[in-house]
């Protein structure tokens, strides 16, 4: 589990420092909350906030990625970045590394910091590492934030063993769902922005763990306070836990049903758990539901408030076919803000793995006690992502409201990447010979690595890097093997506006270092296969 832990970190570490300023997920308005709160000690409204003028000028010098381009007038994307004068570029760069500390104190008159609408926690604990380095450039402001974040979300990997070792057969089962899950590219690009979705993915996980906790009658009402606190804290970190709360009522449901004898109890504790949640989080969704009408108070639901488009005819009028698409891809890979994406087939792919484990799950649920110790929890499993994904169509249904545009981003649903995984093995366990189970992890754990090498070295890196672009169609097409070939400009081109210790040699280490991280997790997996005991008969 160390070694999985350390991959992780790796490949953290090289994301942080390869992906340019500001390509993250929304990242300038997840750093510029972060800078708020450390610059104006409140914070900041749900309606009018607006980010610092340092921000503000930071896009116009720098490259901005490819899906807001039309934000804003005289904002540069990579691709017309690389084709403007070294001269220029060079001018630009100084600037960019000189801007004045004080203009990250003095706001900017119209760059909303839409950002402002997500609940604080997670902004919060980010803002120690940020004022400690508040005098450095904003460039390596920047990267300690993000490398703050993906720190925080490495956590996943020791989480993720010991909420896994409770549902599955023995400690091997759990280190190859732990490979698995350090193994998802998209989870890393999730994750490597500064935002909040490091610490939602972690109190998602404490939910999971204090739900099976909540199954051991020695433990209960313990469980049920840390379930509640766990259930809190992520709903003052991410609005998406509003999903989680009916999954979680229905785990106790299901735990009240099979224990006649403790219902009372078990209903009180429910309760316990709600409570708790509600007295940690409950101020910041009053406070929403006063300021603008709405629960998340999150700008597309305030939209779609006003919208002229009904719920019916939005359910109606909506291409779900398009936006569950969409969700599905951008689940698997998406490839930063720019939206760098694969190759179609790869990601039906992984869709057919996916159907394919839904499948075992629901046709075959006696055969994946080959994995999990008790199948009824792959149910309750279910169920939690049900909730979720649903709430994300919901969101969608929202979005197409306010601005006739149906998008849910699928990687909100690595929030419950354990019981995903957990899921996603049994599953295929339950379809395939007895003989076989033992491969599933090496198999997983080489397809997403294949991906991700492919994603980052043929698509990434060459189109940041200003060997790629943008076709008459709108596409990156992945860079050929003899334009890959001028390695060393390759690295200084990646090597600019970033910290000054991020010199072109530090980031070849980096990458070293990745795809070192690349192949020992592979190699975890075809341990695991050698080590994992012969599934029990079903």
């Amino acid at each position: 589990m160390s070694l999985l832990w350390l991959c992780f970190v790796a490949k953290i570490a090289f994301y942080s420092s390869f992906v340019p300023l500001w390509e993250g997920y929304d990242e300038f308005s997840h750093f510029g909350f972060v800078q708020y709160l450390a610059a104006k000690h409140s914070l900041p409204g749900l309606l009018h906030a607006t980010a610092s003028k340092e921000i503000d000028e930071s896009l116009r010098l720098a490259p901005v990625p490819w899906t807001i381009r039309d934000w804003r007038s005289g904002w540069t994307t990579h691709d017309e970045y690389w084709r403007l004068p070294p001269e220029v570029r060079g001018d630009r760069q100084t600037k960019l590394l000189g801007l004045p500390p004080q203009s990250a104190l003095e706001s900017a008159p119209d760059l909303s910091l839409y950002e402002a609408q997500q609940p604080p926690l997670a902004y919060l604990a980010l803002v120690l590492p940020y004022a400690i380095f508040q005098s450095s450039p904003l460039v390596a402001r920047a990267w300690i934030v993000r490398i703050a974040g993906g720190l925080i979300a490495s956590l996943i990997v020791p989480v993720g063993f010991l909420t896994s070792r409770r549902f599955v057969r023995n400690e091997w089962n759990a280190l190859g769902v732990t490979a698995v899950i350090t193994s998802m590219p998209e989870l890393i690009l999730s994750v490597n922005h500064g935002g909040n979705e490091p610490l939602a993915i972690l109190f998602s996980a404490g939910c999971v763990y204090g739900l099976s906790l909540a199954a051991d009658d020695a433990r209960h009402f313990g469980s049920s306070l840390f379930t509640g606190v766990m259930l809190g804290l992520g709903l003052l970190t991410k609005t998406y836990f509003l999903a989680v709360v009916p999954a979680v009522c229905i785990a106790y449901a299901v735990t009240w049903y099979g224990r006649p004898r403790f219902r009372r109890r078990i209903l009180f504790e429910l309760f316990t758990v709600l409570g708790i949640a509600a007295v940690i989080a409950g101020w910041w969704y009053a406070r929403a539901i006063l300021i603008t009408g709405t629960l998340t108070g999150e700008q597309t639901a305030i939209a779609a408030r006003h919208s002229d488009i009904s719920i019916v005819r939005a359910t109606i009028s909506i291409d779900w076919r398009g936006a569950t698409d969409f969700s599905l891809f951008s689940y698997i890979w998406l490839g930063g803000w720019s939206l760098l994406v694969l190759r179609t087939w790869m990601y039906r792919v992984v869709e057919f793995v996916f159907l394919g484990a839904g499948a075992g799950i629901v046709f075959l649920p006696r055969r994946t006690s080959r994995i999990v110790s008790e199948p009824g929890w792959l149910a309750i499993f279910l169920v939690m992502q049900l909730f979720f994904w649903t709430g994300m169509m919901w969101h969608a249904l929202m979005a197409f409201r306010a601005s006739a545009q149906a998008r849910a981003f699928g990687f909100y649903a690595y929030a419950l990447v354990i019981p995903e995984v957990i899921c996603l093995i049994a599953g295929i366990a339950a379809l395939i010979p007895r003989a076989a189970v033992r491969f599933i992890v090496p198999a997983l754990v080489t397809c997403f690595a294949a991906l991700e090498l492919f994603g980052v070295v043929f698509y990434l890196m060459p189109y940041y890097a200003g060997f790629t672009g943008h076709s008459s169609k709108g596409s990156v097409p992945a860079i050929s093997l003899p334009a890959f070939g001028n390695f060393g400009q390759l690295f200084r081109n990646l090597a600019v506006n970033k910290p000054a210790f991020l010199t072109p040699v530090v980031l070849i280490g980096l990458w070293i270092g990745f795809l070192a991280a690349v192949a020992l997790s592979v190699a975890v997996g075809f341990i695991v296969a050698r080590k994992i005991p012969r599934p029990v008969r079903a």
